[in-house]
């Protein structure tokens, strides 16, 4: 198909891949492409295709698809066995993939020269492990996601098994400059730590409207991870987001495969801050002692700078047992009747030994300022007062 019948919906071009991208002025059958539309929805009509054998060479293709949906265990090859990555798809995003649909194109990696067979109804399965067989949900997740919604994820964790290999995860090369794109430095999807083992990893965003959102979901607790941005370190021990405001700033995930137990009290700044309307206050309870767990009796509240009660966020039992001890609250800067506050605050936190009843008052305190323009604050920490007997 010529490229002149879709160029009034193309932006940017139109692009092959051969070792590297390669622009074209004509679209084969079986070849994927690199296009963006100003249009969302395309038709194109023609005789349905149910069975094709595409041509592919060492390293990484861009295949494209039948007339039905084929499921990537389906696909046969010829010779045997040389298909060594995950089939990619794209939507705002790369995205592993089970299925190949109409339409659509993939990446794809062979480990030599040979053929893809799709087959419509194709039952045979391949030997090698395929995306199917990868359960990504075992893994942590980092959410990058542009101003224009386009996003990718990628995973960390600690190593599942001692033959673990992050080279399967190798994601295909970087779009064209005018599309998106996320990945470790590494070109990989996952990294993983050892235990005992601590390592950096920096995360490059291509082609990105900001500011970008980065948000990070934990499903695995066996590791301790962070974000480095600017230099600036962010604890991820829930659920949480931040912000990169420019290309210029820099994102290090940092992982450490040490068990990350609490073993004093501590209470961190709120964050973000400054901060309209909510913000996260973090805070810690140590595990220790004889006792195989801890738990606590916590107070957490809020105080103007006249030293008056403003909220209590949080008031009753905790445990600490394991890494439970990292624990944090959101307050969206109201106070205990509901009205919304503007002044300087500071957050003190009480907590009492639940054991043996015996008060721990831990003076630390975050102040901040909820500003309508986020005028910086000048913020203020005093040292942690820790195991003072009250």
């Amino acid at each position: 198909m010529s490229n002149t019948t879709i160029c009034p919906y193309i932006i940017g071009g139109l692009f092959a891949y051969d070792g590297t991208y390669k622009s074209q002025d004509t679209m084969r059958g079986g070849i994927g492409y690199w296009k963006k539309f100003n249009e969302p929805v395309m038709n194109f009509s023609g005789y349905p295709i149910v069975k094709d054998s595409i041509e592919v060479s060492e390293g990484w293709n861009i295949i494209g698809s039948i007339s039905n949906p084929v499921t990537t265990s389906s696909i046969t090859t010829e010779p045997s066995n040389i298909i060594s990555s995950f089939f990619f798809g794209y939507n705002k995003g790369y995205l592993v993939s089970d299925t190949v649909y109409p339409g659509k194109a993939y990446w794809i990696k062979v480990s030599e020269g040979g053929k893809l067979i799709l087959s419509y109804g194709g039952i045979r399965k391949l030997t090698k492990p395929m995306a199917s067989s990868v359960n990504f949900n075992n893994f942590n997740s980092l959410t990058i996601t542009a101003s224009d919604n386009e996003k990718q994820v990628i995973y960390f964790g600690r190593k599942p098994i001692e033959n673990f290999s992050t080279d399967y995860y190798i994601m295909p090369p970087s779009p064209p400059s005018v599309v998106f794109d996320a990945r470790f430095g590494s070109q990989r999807m996952i990294e993983v730590v050892e235990d005992g083992n601590a390592n950096k990893f920096p995360i490059i965003i291509s082609s990105a409207n900001y500011p970008v959102t980065i948000s990070w979901e934990l499903m695995d607790n066996n590791v301790t991870s962070s974000l480095l941005i600017n230099g600036k370190e962010i604890h991820m021990r829930i659920n949480g987001s931040t912000q990169i405001v420019s290309p210029e700033s820099q994102a290090i995930l940092k992982l450490n495969g040490f068990t990350d137990i609490p073993m004093e009290y501590a209470l961190e700044q709120a964050y973000p801050n400054p901060f309209n309307p909510s913000t996260a206050i973090r805070y810690q309870l140590p595990n220790v002692g004889r006792e195989a767990f801890s738990t606590y009796k916590v107070s957490l509240k809020v105080y103007n700078i006249l030293g008056q009660e403003v909220a209590t966020l949080v008031d009753g039992i905790q445990s600490a047992s394991g890494g439970a001890g990292y624990k944090s609250v959101i307050w969206n800067s109201t106070d205990n009747t509901g009205n919304t506050v503007t002044s300087c605050q500071e957050f003190f936190l009480d907590t009492t030994k639940h054991e043996t009843d015996s008060m721990v008052h831990c003076r630390s305190c975050s102040t901040y300022v909820r500003s309508e323009d986020l005028i910086s604050p000048t913020v203020k920490r005093p040292d942690i007062t820790d195991g003072q007997k009250i």
